[in-house]
């Protein structure tokens, strides 16, 4: 039995009661181009990641616990160790759906679902993987290129004079390659987040996994402000979480992972 506290929605994780652009037909349980929800909405999937969290919190803990194990000891291999992250993480992330599934349907959260999905769905969400690292190799590929560009045509403006100082040297090479690190942060967030939709749209509703990802980036930029705002309160968040010995991440990491959930099912899900 579910042990989520009482409220006014029969289901809390289910679709928003404040009113969406929602026009768009439905097919297999999902709104195929996602519902457009209002930028408050980045403030309440807090508090509804938080009654997902209340279901079972040790557990919940455990998973968040084993997830970030996993990712730091596939990193521990140079190269290869990034490629098995590359495909593993929606695999992962799979998992995490289906026991925020198990959450809301039943209670009841089994740590083990984090490798569920390895048995379910790895085929699709592997190639998800596959290709969110290509988008990650262009990305990359570019914003090398474009911030090698900008240094050396900012030497070139500045003369051909080696850097007179740490100033000169920083602003002549080092900020404008920490704004084009920025920059390629910034177009890469949308990949990311499309192919954590996507994790859910195959593990949810079995859609088929390129279909998942372009489903995935169409729902994000639907809802750019909303995810804008949720984030930017994520990095506040994530600074407080810091600050006691990195304790509040036990809280915190948990609760990122229950959000992806509540976000896709307020953007995607049919309504039942």
């Amino acid at each position: 039995m579910s042990t989520l506290p009482p409220g006014s929605q029969d289901n809390p994780y289910g679709a928003p009661a404040a009113p969406v652009s929602d026009t768009v037909g439905t097919a297999a349980g999902v709104v195929e181009r996602g519902r457009v929800l209002s930028p408050l909405r980045g403030f309440g999937w807090y508090g509804e990641a938080w009654r997902l969290f209340t279901v079972s919190p040790w557990a919940w803990i455990g998973i968040w616990l084993l997830f970030f194990l996993c990712v730091a000891v596939l990193s521990i291999v140079p190269l290869l160790g990034f490629i098995a992250n590359a495909l593993a993480g929606p695999i992962f992330i799979g998992g995490v759906m289906l026991a925020a599934r198990s959450a809301e349907r039943s209670g009841v959260v089994p740590v083990g679902q984090l490798f569920a999905a390895f048995g379910s769905h790895a085929g699709p969400l592997a190639l998800l993987g596959i290709l969110q690292l290509v988008a990650w190799i262009v990305i990359m590929i570019i914003g090398g290129l474009a911030g090698a560009t900008l240094v050396f045509s900012t030497i070139g403006i500045a003369g051909s004079t080696a850097p007179t100082g740490p100033a000169d040297l920083f602003s002549r090479t080092w900020l404008p390659l920490l704004g084009m690190g920025l920059l390629v942060a910034i177009i890469y967030l949308p990949v990311a987040y499309a192919t954590w939709f996507a994790a859910a749209l195959v593990t949810q509703n079995d859609v088929p996994a390129v279909d998942a990802l372009r489903m995935g980036f169409v729902g994000t930029f639907r809802n750019v402000l909303p995810l804008l705002v949720f984030l930017l309160c994520a990095a506040v968040l994530a600074v407080l979480a810091s600050l006691p010995l990195l304790l509040g991440w036990f809280v915190l990491g948990p609760l990122f992972l229950c959000a992806l959930y509540v976000q896709y099912r307020e953007i995607f899900a049919a309504a039942s």
